[in-house]
């Protein structure tokens, strides 16, 4: 295997379970299903994404149609409003790209105001702390 990380500091925890996932996941793929050889990862964090990208030079013909393991990664990914695009021509390995968006607003799952951290609640609205509440 092969690895190009580019990346400086810590993600937030739900992308990096993502990303782990989708990597873990590739690269049991290339290994059980497509007899890779060799696998290349990347990573590459900047422009409020993470960039992810799995290539094997395995037998290729992964279809997300056929099997969970792929859609099962569709799924994850597009949960944190990323996206993730799939190219395996038959014969010629499989190239997985992934997007996750890392900034925390984009996200929906934490925003950080005035020192304090918000889980939103429905429909995104901000639920309020213990000390919060006491104060109103």
């Amino acid at each position: 295997m092969e690895a190009d990380l580019k990346i400086e500091t810590r993600l937030p925890e739900p992308v990096e379970v993502a990303a782990y996932y989708v990597v873990a996941e590739a690269l049991t793929n290339a290994a059980k299903h497509a007899h890779a050889s060799l696998a290349h990862v990347g990573v590459q964090a900047g422009d409020g994404h993470l960039h992810l990208s799995v290539r094997d030079d395995g037998v290729g013909g992964a279809d997300p149609a056929l099997g969970s393991g792929l859609t099962g990664l569709t799924d994850r990914v597009q949960a944190l409003g990323g996206t993730i695009t799939i190219h395996s021509p038959t014969g010629h390995g499989t190239t997985l790209q992934i997007d996750l968006p890392t900034g925390l607003d984009g996200l929906g799952l934490l925003v950080h105001t005035k020192g304090t951290s918000h889980v939103p609640h429905r429909g995104n609205r901000a639920r309020s702390t213990p000390d919060e509440r006491q104060q109103q």
